[in-house]
């Protein structure tokens, strides 16, 4: 084994994002949904600015891109081979915005309660491509039951493309990372991610965002989006509810909901606080209804579109679910 190997052995051991879930996280379907996507954004953020857990003194470290010049050879020799980040991909503070997500759940049945109140997860990241501004990263993400160092549960794997962006201008901007192309991991998170055209017959939903909705770069967070389409396919099941199976309540809707196998999410433009949105969501054969619920014979597939009032395109994505039981005799 190689002292690279060895190094990049130690980061995947020590340097996994961690974390603890609380029962907001997980006491729903939606919730979960959205945690996740929470999760994933931030392990990239810890995978691209990590130190040396091999490193006795990683604050001399440049977490700025490394670029593939001689004096840039020159400096990380002066710094010592042990000061070496134990990955190339080292974006540092350079902004960069999510163009789509995948996520594959390999909990498939009520897998939002596969977790217990403050459970240890824990998230591994590699890159898989790289392009001039761009980066594909893919995401494990690990129950440890019993805590720290218990067994390894694989919940969630998932994908997301990114650019990166300059700060003056917003424009994609050269990272200087395609340089290490031949250092990516092979890929092995493939979800189906083919949208159809949206039929005339596609259930609409329309709402405003909230001031709750917005992060730090003043626009609506990806993961919240991801919350809006579990709105609208439950507004969509509402409305072809069949009035012989009760009142179409919360707790019922909610039954109904089939557990989702995977989810993909490509991003257009961001959304802002305030502004009234519309989600379109069907399925193969067209309105998204009680058959997408969790009935036998259910779609296997709901695709949804989101856009401002002015009909600008904001989001596309498709949820694909696990096969409904049939029902009882």
């Amino acid at each position: 084994v190689s002292a690279h190997q060895l190094r990049l052995m130690a980061h995947t051991f020590l340097d996994m994002y961690r974390l603890q879930t609380q029962w907001a996280n997980c006491c729903t379907q939606t919730s979960y949904l959205c945690s996740i996507a929470t999760w994933t954004d931030a392990a990239k953020d810890h995978y691209f600015n990590l130190t040396d857990p091999l490193d006795e003194d990683p604050s001399r470290l440049a977490l700025a891109p490394p670029a593939a010049s001689p004096s840039a050879a020159s400096s990380a020799s002066e710094r010592g081979s042990g000061a070496a980040p134990p990955h190339p991909f080292q974006v540092g503070s350079a902004p960069w915005v999510i163009r789509c997500h995948s996520f594959l759940f390999l909990k498939q049945h009520k897998y939002h309660t596969c977790t217990d109140y403050r459970s240890d997860l824990a998230i591994s990241t590699a890159v898989t491509k790289v392009g001039r501004s761009s980066l594909e990263a893919e995401h494990a993400m690990f129950h440890e039951v019993g805590g720290r160092g218990g067994r390894m549960e694989l919940l969630c794997r998932a994908h997301s493309a990114l650019v990166v962006i300059s700060p003056k201008d917003h424009k994609p901007a050269a990272h200087g990372l395609d340089a290490h192309a031949s250092q990516c991991s092979p890929p092995s998170v493939s979800v189906p991610s083919g949208i159809p055209s949206r039929p005339r017959s596609a259930s609409i939903y329309t709402f405003l965002t909230r001031p709750s909705d917005i992060d730090g770069h003043g626009h609506v967070n990806n993961a919240v989006l991801i919350t809006y389409l579990q709105n609208a396919r439950v507004g969509a099941l509402a409305k072809a509810w069949d009035s012989s199976r009760g009142a179409p309540s919360g707790s019922a809707l909610h039954r109904a909901l089939p557990s989702i196998r995977s989810l993909y999410i490509e991003f257009k433009l961001p959304a802002d606080q305030d502004q009234e949105l519309t989600i379109c969501s069907w399925c193969e054969d067209g309105v998204l209804s009680v058959a997408a619920g969790g009935c036998a014979g259910a779609p296997p597939a709901a695709f949804f579109e989101l856009a401002r009032s002015d009909g600008a395109l904001l989001a596309r994505a498709r949820m694909d679910f696990e096969p409904s039981a049939p029902p009882a005799p």
